[in-house]
């Protein structure tokens, strides 16, 4: 983590406060996700909801079983999965998900 005047940078981003950082950092952590990782995730942009939705759907689950193991709707699982497609670039969920395995984020 690099310390500008007001800015800290963490893998090539520019996040206004060391805490923030932190934050965003160590919720990445408490999944057991390796530093090489989070570097990745946080270098593409995929939030820490989209993150874990998009996890979950690599294991095998549905998004009905997804929305009930985080206590969320269906549709907030589907805001997830479509702002990662955005985020990752791609048009569909399947390219999607290939996106992330080819870059090493699941």
């Amino acid at each position: 983590v690099s310390q500008s005047r007001y800015r800290f940078n963490v893998a090539g981003l520019d996040i206004k406060s060391k805490l923030a950082a932190r934050r965003k950092i160590d919720r990445f952590r408490r999944l057991g996700v390796s530093e090489e990782v989070i570097i990745r995730i946080l270098q593409v942009g995929i939030t820490f909801a989209e993150y874990r939705v998009i996890r979950l759907l690599a294991i095998g689950y549905s998004q009905l079983q997804i929305a009930a193991y985080l206590r969320i709707s269906v549709r907030s699982v589907r805001r997830h999965v479509y702002g990662a497609i955005e985020t990752m670039g791609q048009d569909a969920m399947v390219p999607m998900m290939l996106e992330a395995q080819r870059r090493g984020i699941i």
